[in-house]
């Protein structure tokens, strides 16, 4: 009776356990590292916001991990909190468990100082740099992938410290990955720098703009005024005012200087609702913008001799009608080579301005008024 008594409560005690319910699968998406990942990916698609969270939901699953604090260093140095971001780089620094999170906190630390314009930040890069190639044995590098990131994001910092040559030098040993359009592409538009560079004395100021993916009417104003010597070309001023959106500006005497010659396509337009004038100087040119201005310059300039193109009956531009009112500035700055068109004949008209291109095309202006 007794045995009877044992086998029956172990039966019981295996068909409980049979019946007991398995503890639930944790989905793939609930690590750090996962979180991670997708908060870097959207810093790519300048989702600032939606990035944060993720590196903060990182931290929520394990307050510990390096990785996140690294992210939240970069998310706050993008949005302008450099003194925070410090915060959080130092966090990642002493979190790092192994070699993989320490490479990750020495490149997010190269991107930081290169962000957040500290005093001596390319040195402190450099160091970065250096520590983060001479580890070794990386497991695992999620979003960096490989040792070539390194390369990049130290070519960057090269390259926004106007050390072009240094820049080309590291870009080029990326051969392959993740990393190689971006280094290509960055490595193609030093060359076209180095070109401007070795051909026309600039000064810091005008590196400055030069390297700019976009440039906008203030940067434009200062290159009329300091490089093209606006003043000295245009014998008197048509307009006394001063635009109220110039007031406090950097670049506030240049804007007012370019605002009171009216040139066409930089003029200040009057506000009703203000009632004031505004140069609008944060916004960006755009090339038909830039072929409208040109063409101003060479009417004042008497420099393009009254030519136009309103007889053409097809325009040799895919994108530029001829029934636009900007079509004969295009025309005429094309055919002065002021500026240039595609290899597949396009012209761009909506594409906004970049250093280069605007440095150039005055450059070559200057060289037609000292002629």
């Amino acid at each position: 009776m007794y045995l009877k008594k044992i086998h029956f409560l172990w039966f019981m005690a295996l068909i409980l356990a049979c019946a007991r319910p398995k503890p639930p699968l944790i989905s793939p998406k609930e690590n750090p590292s996962y979180h991670y990942l997708q908060g870097m990916r959207l810093i790519e698609q300048n989702k600032i916001i939606e990035a944060e969270n993720h590196f903060d939901h990182a931290l929520y699953l394990n307050k510990d991990y390096s990785p996140a604090f690294s992210g939240k260093a970069l998310v706050l140095v993008i949005r302008g909190n450099t003194k925070k971001s410090l915060v959080y780089l130092k966090k990642a620094k002493r979190k790092a468990r192994n070699n993989t999170q320490k490479f990750i906190y020495h490149l997010t630390a190269i991107r930081v100082y290169t962000r957040g314009g500290f005093n001596g930040w390319l040195d402190k890069a450099e160091r970065h740099y250096k520590d983060a190639i001479s580890l070794k044995g990386l497991r695992e590098l999620p979003y960096y992938q490989t040792y070539f990131a390194a390369h990049y994001f130290m070519g960057v910092a090269y390259y926004k410290g106007y050390k072009f040559k240094k820049a080309k030098e590291i870009l080029i040993k990326i051969n392959s990955g993740k990393w190689y359009d971006k280094a290509n592409s960055l490595y193609k538009k030093i060359q076209r720098i180095v070109r401007v560079c070795d051909q026309y004395l600039l000064s810091d100021l005008d590196k400055k703009i030069l390297v700019k993916d976009q440039i906008t009417r203030a940067d434009l104003a200062v290159l009329l005024v300091d490089e093209l010597h606006l003043n000295r070309l245009l014998s008197s001023k048509l307009l006394d005012f001063t635009p109220v959106d110039a007031l406090g500006h950097p670049f506030e005497e240049e804007i007012v200087t370019v605002a009171r010659w009216n040139i066409k396509g930089l003029q200040a337009k009057y506000d009703p609702n203000l009632q004031a004038y505004l140069f609008r100087p944060q916004s960006f040119i755009k090339r038909k913008e830039l072929a409208i201005i040109l063409e101003g310059l060479l009417m004042r300039l008497k420099l393009n001799k009254n030519k136009d193109y309103f007889n053409i009956e097809e325009s040799p531009f895919p994108d530029v009608p001829i029934d636009t009112s900007w079509f004969n500035a295009v025309m005429d700055v094309i055919a002065k080579g002021l500026m240039r068109i595609d290899p597949s004949g396009a012209f761009r008209p909506e594409d906004n301005v970049d250093g280069i291109e605007a440095i150039l095309a005055l450059m070559k202006l200057k060289d037609m008024i000292n002629k």
